[in-house]
């Protein structure tokens, strides 16, 4: 399947003690993003496979998303322009690995 930030839909975020995870979904299948939050700076960790059995990216049935994770920079940058989250973003440090 070829990848296409733009096709990032249903963005949503959770707050957990040191890290935040942003839910999305791709052509139909839930994904979250990790990040990490470590001294006040976040970063972007990994991406998962959320309720689905094969993903359309990696053809894994796992939990995490090789190939997603490695995209999670480009990933972070576009989901947080989403006008739901972007206030909480605005003002944070942000590591890019």
């Amino acid at each position: 399947m070829k990848w296409d930030v733009q096709k990032i839909k249903d963005i949503k975020q959770k707050e957990f003690g040191n890290f935040i995870e942003i839910d999305f979904s791709y052509n139909a299948q839930l994904y979250v993003l990790r990040i990490n939050e470590s001294d006040g700076t976040f970063i972007p960790a990994f991406a998962f496979h959320q309720g689905f059995d094969i993903c359309n990216f990696c053809e894994g049935a796992g939990v995490y998303c090789s190939v997603l994770s490695k995209k999670r920079n480009e990933i972070f940058q576009h989901v947080v322009q989403e006008n739901n989250i972007r206030f909480y973003w605005l003002y944070k440090e942000v590591k890019i690995q």
